[in-house]
């Protein structure tokens, strides 16, 4: 006797098949992990000369159980790592942090008065 029910299709796509888990909020989650990496690199990059990366991964775990397909969704994200400061220190020789490089000699310079001579022609 032929149904009146019509045929489920079934999700064809991954996106059709996210929305079936937890009643959509695994593709809301995968949604929302993708835009705010992107939105951390966009800001990486206007901070770091154009140049960012970032990682969205979707790990889909899968059980058929007696026709029952268990399905876990975990979604995680990489955002772009901010940018520590750096400099270049030296050690004094009683082991103190400086931005002086001991080992470089000091000139000493003065500060001639005066209008400034112009220069000559070779």
């Amino acid at each position: 006797m032929p149904s009146d029910t019509p045929r489920d299709p079934g999700a064809q796509t991954f996106a059709q098949f996210l929305q079936l888990v937890d009643y959509g909020e695994a593709h809301g989650a995968t949604s929302d992990a993708l835009r705010r990496v992107l939105d951390a690199m966009q800001e990486h990059a206007a901070d770091n000369h154009g140049a960012a990366k970032g990682e969205v991964t979707v790990k889909v775990a899968l059980a058929l159980d007696r026709g029952a397909l268990k399905v876990k969704v975990r979604t995680t994200r990489k955002q772009p790592e901010q940018a520590g400061h750096e400099a270049t220190l030296f050690l004094t020789p009683d082991g103190l942090p400086t931005a002086r490089d001991p080992r470089q000699a000091t000139l000493n310079l003065t500060v001639a008065s005066g209008p400034a001579a112009a220069p000559k022609a070779l």
